[in-house]
């Protein structure tokens, strides 16, 4: 808040003086500390790895960067490890006794995994910390071997101190250090095993001759994961599970007798129990079928050239294809679930019997058949629940409402205009649009559209974003201000999900747990201001000042 409100007191020219020179100095101190750290927002745009500054001092800390990228610059400080300039001739420091002292490079020899010195500030940091400093917590000898760095030669027992006992903060990072190296070092083995698992499934295939050989085919894959906010990446994940579905199998029973961790055996042996069911069978095949009927939808709906009329399409097309495989695709489906169950040895339940619920009491519970089960409260349920959210999202209305925006594009020169179906969107503004104004816009969209066809400077634009600005850059915002209206109205239609998509990874760095408490009004105005950031940083500070003033009447004067 400090840089957008500063209060001004009447005061003496003396003491104004003093103020003023207090102001400067807090700038001075503001801007060196900006200059450090950096605007968050540059450092998550990109990052090049191969870039990153080795000398602990000129390091941005780890917790400005992305979350979702912190693992990875992680990762490329343990490839380069700690800074040890062992060749370097560290300047001498004066101390209080008149004596000169330098840092030792033969203190690397002591604390050789985690000790760093900067040439930048002469100053030595804790490797450990810096990767995986516990937040607020004391470190021994304070902060400085992580800030500010610590260059108080005489004290070199100050290091020991900083490592501590054994539950001390510096031990605590060193064990999440081992814990991240020894997870990495996993992970790639579990990878490369994966991936030996799946080639040799492949030879042994073309061996016997249940594949074919060509350029091109039986390229070589891995299990991804899925992300947050995009389901075109569950797709994806379940297209890989179910062609590495042996070796998947293969690598996690593997897991269950010999990773050290007993936790991570336990969790092993439940997912291999789990994933050797005919429920999950079911469960994957299904998903995968109803994520794959939508799947050209939803990269529809996240492009940024947004083609509403194909969007519209698409929607009507996946509606028509969920209810056709709820009407007639059972038994289709059920084969296929029922040979995959056969080819990996899974035992498929008899539908005529009763169905046994895992891990639940049979008390109380209905007893009803595995095909009732299977059936009703599963396939039919899960795609009436995908026809339902299509419908809610997509009611006719709005899709009527999408098409009609869809006639103001410009595109290939503007070959999507209706005339009735823009006076019929204005009709769907009644509180923007007068009676006698939808009159008047019957005439002016026709002389509109002439004019946008026979002037250069509307060729080549793409989306109404385009056409928007054009606009106001002719004046032709003027000459036709009812059509402009409904440009105005059309942009802030939200058609597309990129946008929703930012707005939920934006939700997890506003609200994290030290702002749980947030309210939705609050949420919102905050999300605004992050999200739209390229806006608001054109606006001058005393326009937000004088707007913050004007609210309400303020005892002093910012």
């Amino acid at each position: 808040m400090e840089k957008y409100f500063k209060r001004k007191f009447e005061c003496s020219s003396g003491e104004q003086i003093n103020s003023e020179t207090s102001v400067q100095k807090k700038q001075v101190v503001q801007e060196e500390i900006e200059s450090n750290t950096g605007s968050q927002r540059d450092v998550w745009d990109k990052i090049d790895l191969a870039e990153l500054p080795s000398d602990p001092g000129l390091r941005t800390p780890i917790a400005n960067y992305n979350v979702n990228v912190q693992d990875e610059i992680r990762r490329a400080y343990v490839q380069k490890g700690p800074c040890q300039p062992r060749n370097h001739l560290c300047p001498q420091k004066e101390f209080g006794d008149s004596s000169l002292r330098r840092f030792k490079t033969s203190w690397f020899n002591d604390f050789p995994d985690w000790l760093e010195y900067s040439i930048a500030k002469d100053a030595i940091f804790c490797f450990y910390c810096y990767l995986f400093k516990p937040n607020s917590e004391e470190h021994g000898g304070g902060d400085s071997f992580i800030d500010g760095g610590f260059s108080n030669w005489k004290k070199k027992e100050r290091l020991q101190i900083h490592v501590g006992k054994s539950g001390s903060a510096h031990n605590r990072a060193r064990i999440k250090y081992e814990a991240f190296v020894n997870q990495k070092q996993n992970i790639d083995c579990r990878c490369d095993l994966l991936r030996e698992k799946k080639r040799l499934e492949v030879v042994e295939s073309l061996n016997l001759g249940e594949i074919s050989s060509r350029k091109g085919l039986n390229q070589e894959t891995t299990l991804k994961r899925p992300g947050d906010t995009r389901w075109g990446s569950h797709y994806n994940s379940l297209l890989n599970l179910i062609i590495m579905f042996s070796a998947t199998v293969d690598v996690v029973e593997m897991i269950t007798t010999d990773d050290t961790s007993c936790g991570k055996r336990g969790e092993a042996r439940i997912l291999l129990g789990f994933m050797l069911t005919s429920d999950f069978v079911f469960s994957l095949h299904l998903m995968k079928k109803v994520l794959g009927i939508s799947d050209e939808l939803s990269k529809s709906l996240q492009r940024r050239d947004q083609d509403i009329v194909n969007a519209m399409k698409l929607v009507k097309i996946s509606k028509e294809r969920l209810q056709a495989m709820r009407d007639n695709e059972w038994e289709s489906f059920l084969r296929t679930v029922s040979c995959f169950c056969e080819r990996y040895n899974i035992d498929v339940p008899n539908m005529d019997d009763m169905f046994i619920p895992l891990g639940r009491s049979r008390r109380n519970t209905q007893e009803i058949t595995n095909l009732h089960h299977f059936r009703v409260d599963f396939f039919y349920a899960i795609i009436d629940m995908q026809i339902q959210e299509l419908n809610d999202r997509f009611s006719e209305v709005n899709s009527d409402l999408l098409l009609c925006v869809a006639c103001l594009c410009p595109d290939n020169s503007f070959s999507a205009f209706n005339k009735d179906k823009l006076i019929q969107l204005c009709e769907y503004y009644p509180k923007d649009f007068k009676p006698i104004e939808i009159l008047a816009f019957e005439e002016q969209i026709q002389t509109y559209i002439i004019d946008m066809r026979s002037h250069k400077d509307f060729e080549g634009l793409q989306g109404l974003n385009d056409l928007a600005e054009t606009l106001v850059v002719t004046k032709k915002h003027e000459v036709y201000p009812l059509v402009y209206r409904l440009v105005t109205l059309a942009l802030i239609l939200p058609v597309a999900t990129a946008t929703v998509e930012r707005i939920f990874s934006a939700m997890k760095i506003v609200k994290n747990r030290l702002r749980n408490r947030m309210g939705d009004q609050w949420l919102s105005d905050s999300l605004v201001a992050y999200i739209e950031s390229d806006v608001l940083d054109n606006i001058d500070n005393d326009v937000i000042i004088r707007r913050f003033q004007s609210m309400k009447t303020r005892r002093l004067q910012l």
